[in-house]
């Protein structure tokens, strides 16, 4: 039935509503957690709490590349060394491909004044 079809988009939606409520507030981790289980059950809330780590892992190696970049940014005035140099920073930071073009795309939005996270 429609209504059953419905039920996934929902629970989604009351999902992020509720993340963001106790992320909002400062609320523990194990509090989102229980939320979730609660909501889609705990292996759902599980893949959810490690998805939690990644992101979080990924913000800080993003937010110390985005520093290391703006010093060489700053320092290094030959436009192809600052190139290199910041090619260099990344390959060191990021181990995956997927994460430097994920890196280089975050950055770019950066430069032209978009300042979401994502």
């Amino acid at each position: 039935s429609l209504a059953d079809s419905m039920r996934p988009l929902m629970q989604f939606a009351e999902l992020q509503k509720l993340t963001k409520e106790i992320q909002a507030r400062g609320g523990s981790a194990d509090e989102l957690h229980q939320m979730r289980e609660s909501l889609v059950g705990p292996e759902a809330a599980g893949r959810l709490d490690k998805l939690d780590v990644e992101n979080s892992n990924w913000q800080q190696q993003l937010n110390g590349y985005l520093k290391a970049r703006a010093q060489i940014k700053a320092s290094v005035s030959d436009e192809v060394n600052r190139q290199q140099a910041i090619a260099t920073l990344r390959n060191q930071t990021f181990a995956s491909p997927e994460d430097r073009i994920r890196a280089q795309t975050y950055e770019t939005m950066r430069d032209n004044g978009d300042n979401r996270n994502f």
